[in-house]
């Protein structure tokens, strides 16, 4: 017999045992849950005036069984289409990065070989200026007389030495600051890539702790479902037979489990 349900639970849902017969006048006035679970073979009328409220829903515990096993196969598929799309996003991120550091190396590897070039292009355009030099001062001594070729030649000599040193000394200022520009930039792109890594590497255990929770969850949701079915038994005492429902059935004083 319940006499009163107790006024500070807040479930939502109660189930009636099994043993019950009776319930008072208003017994659940005070409650606030929204389902009433009761037996299979129990009488429902004894609910007429227990103080439901008209928004309280009242099904069979076989009935209840049945939606919690929905409940927890809806939820385990909905949780594993979660980490699916989880996988998908974290390859498609690592493929991204993939396809970064490869556009990186190329334009790294264009950027030295067009500086290469145009140093060629520069060494070549001195020595050909060095040479049109050489030959300006070879004339000019030419037809001056021998004291003026001397003089000339050795003028012509240290003016070539003088702009062959500027023109190193430029030549190598170019090269270190272009060499330097650019390994500041690969030095940014490879911390760029190795932070990237790093936070698809942190997502991708993210997704499978998210995973393996939701894994535990679906599958103590199904046992907690499996231990609320009951089942039913059937007694015998002498030429009487009585069936027992419960989720531990077990026949009543004086009678026998039927084999």
């Amino acid at each position: 017999m319940i006499i009163a349900y107790p006024s500070g639970s807040a479930s939502s849902a109660y189930t009636i045992p099994s043993t019950v017969t009776g319930i008072n006048v208003g017994a659940f006035t005070s409650s606030q849950f929204m389902t009433v679970v009761i037996s299979d073979d129990a009488d429902q009328a004894m609910l007429a005036d227990s103080g439901l409220g008209s928004n309280v829903r009242v099904v069979t515990s076989s009935v209840y069984a049945e939606e919690l096993i929905k409940a927890a196969a809806e939820l385990k598929a909905k949780q594993e289409a979660e980490a699916k799309e989880a996988a998908e996003k974290l390859a498609a991120e690592l493929k991204a990065a993939a396809d970064l550091k490869a556009k990186q190396e190329a334009e790294a590897k264009e950027a030295a070989e067009k500086l290469a070039a145009e140093l060629k292009a520069k060494q070549e355009e001195a020595d050909a200026k060095a040479a049109a030099d050489k030959l300006a001062a070879e004339k000019l001594a030419a037809e001056l007389k021998a004291k003026q070729e001397a003089e000339a030649k050795a003028a012509a000599d240290k003016a070539a030495a003088e702009l062959k040193t500027k023109q190193e000394a430029d030549a190598k200022a170019a090269a270190d600051k272009a060499a330097a520009e650019l390994k500041t930039k690969q030095e940014a792109d490879a911390k760029a890539t190795a932070d990237l890594k790093t936070k698809q590497e942190a997502e991708a255990k993210a997704a499978a702790e998210l995973k393996t929770k939701q894994e535990a969850e679906a599958k103590a949701a199904a046992a907690k479902a499996a231990a609320l079915k009951k089942k039913t038994i059937t007694c015998i005492k002498g030429k009487l037979t009585k069936k027992v429902t419960a989720v531990k059935p077990v026949c009543p004083a004086g009678y026998k489990k039927k084999a």
